[in-house]
């Protein structure tokens, strides 16, 4: 990896590669943290709420996470694009931030007003509305942290900090406030003041650093970009459609400690898929403005990928027992999402950093959605008669099946 990243620094008078390696460090410094801290929050947590009331609060935020990648509305991808290439021109950037703000507001008030009427009109929702009115806050600091914008102009300090300051707020204010089962309602309230106030910090970061003006939009222009990014969105979406609704219906035809065992095990293994999603993020604008960089980004990502899974496997058997997690199915449960993993950073490499730094758009879509319906499809029976393994093989099936469609469109590509 040392190998590559110094071959980066030697091109482009080692502006980028100095970039890259910077970013790199703020965000390695971000997933130590991002790693260290659940490993003390988690067995608190279940010890002093209890896995059922934890199974409760991983189903709430399932269902709100529905949601996140239509409040995204496709321009954690296209705005970051544009930004990248449009850092000369600081009317641009004015424009391209007031139409995604615009745009991200208007999603966040549909998906509000969608999760209230589904939260009235289903009882066992209704029973804990405040859960789900607590978890929803979440949309506010997810709609007004510009976290694309950051990303576009590689800033990835900001972004890291800021995750870091919201992961501790929240860590050091579960061990203040949590202390019964009951008090299992205040966790996403927490998460939720946490995202709000770095969303604040992150706007007047962008009016007074980068000097950014909000512009009056015209409406012809906002339903057109409306139109435009509506197939990022739902490539987005349709994505993290199968991955929560394995939650969601594990919580319906099975039990909350299911979810719970459930909801630990995925954070484990999502801990390597965080990793790639950071690799992505901090070459994507760079691969964005100087293609060759590609061949470098796709070996560190399965470099990377290789040495966590291992590191995974080997110390799994301490991390359960650390966790308080006694189930004994669970390391097989392990390898078996680790596939899914594999799959999806296949997706991050193919998917994201290649066909759509070449606009490929509309074919990445139609490959989510073949995964996505598949894989949903499919999750029904796995999960209503295998339980937690269905909701684990459904969940590994998604994601192995879009990363091979998108691998094997880049084997496509590269015969020629």
């Amino acid at each position: 990896m040392k190998k590559n990243l110094n071959k980066i620094v030697s091109q482009g008078k080692n502006k980028d590669g100095k970039v890259v390696i910077k970013n790199f460090i703020h965000q390695s410094v971000f997933q130590l943290v991002n790693i260290g801290l659940p490993l003390i929050v988690l067995p608190y947590m279940i010890k002093t709420v209890g896995l059922d009331k934890y199974g409760l609060i991983a189903f709430a935020f399932a269902l709100i996470s529905y949601f996140i990648s239509f409040i995204d509305y496709g321009f954690n991808t296209t705005a970051t694009r544009d930004i990248a290439v449009s850092r000369h021109s600081l009317k641009q950037q004015s424009y391209i931030y007031s139409e995604a703000m615009i745009i991200r507001g208007i999603a966040t008030v549909i998906a509000s007003l969608i999760i209230a009427i589904v939260v009235f009109f289903v009882p066992s929702l209704q029973e804990v509305w405040l859960l789900y009115f607590y978890t929803a806050l979440i949309f506010i600091g997810w709609w007004l942290f510009p976290e694309w914008f950051f990303y576009g102009w590689e800033d990835m300090g900001f972004v890291t900090y800021s995750n870091l300051a919201i992961k501790v707020f929240v860590a050091i204010s579960v061990f203040l406030f949590i202390h019964n089962p009951q008090d299992y309602i205040l966790y996403p309230l927490l998460m939720s003041l946490g995202y709000i106030i770095a969303g604040v910090v992150g706007q007047i970061i962008v009016y007074k650093k980068y000097r950014i003006s909000f512009l009056y939009i015209k409406r012809v222009s906002i339903l057109a970009k409306i139109r435009y990014n509506a197939m990022q969105m739902t490539n987005d979406t349709i994505r993290g459609f199968y991955d929560n609704t394995t939650t969601f219906l594990l919580g319906v035809f099975s039990t909350e400690y299911l979810v719970g065992v459930y909801k630990v095990l995925r954070t484990l293994t999502d801990l390597i898929e965080m990793a790639l999603r950071v690799l992505s993020t901090i070459f994507y604008p760079l691969i964005n403005r100087k293609k060759h960089i590609f061949s470098i980004y796709k070996k560190i990502s399965v470099f990377v990928f290789f040495i966590l899974a291992i590191g995974l496997l080997l110390t799994s058997n301490w991390a359960l027992e650390f966790l308080k997690v006694e189930y004994e199915y669970s390391f097989i449960l392990i390898v078996l999402l680790l596939f899914g993993v594999l799959g999806i950073g296949l997706y991050y490499t193919y998917g994201k950093n290649y066909l759509s730094v070449l606009l490929q758009d509309k074919i990445l879509m139609y490959y989510s959605v073949i995964a996505s319906i598949s894989a949903t499809v499919l999750s029904f029976p796995l999960i209503y008669y295998f339980n937690i393994f269905g909701a684990v093989l459904s969940i590994v099936f998604g994601r192995l099946l879009l990363g091979s469609l998108v691998f094997s469109k880049y084997l496509k590509d590269k015969k020629g």
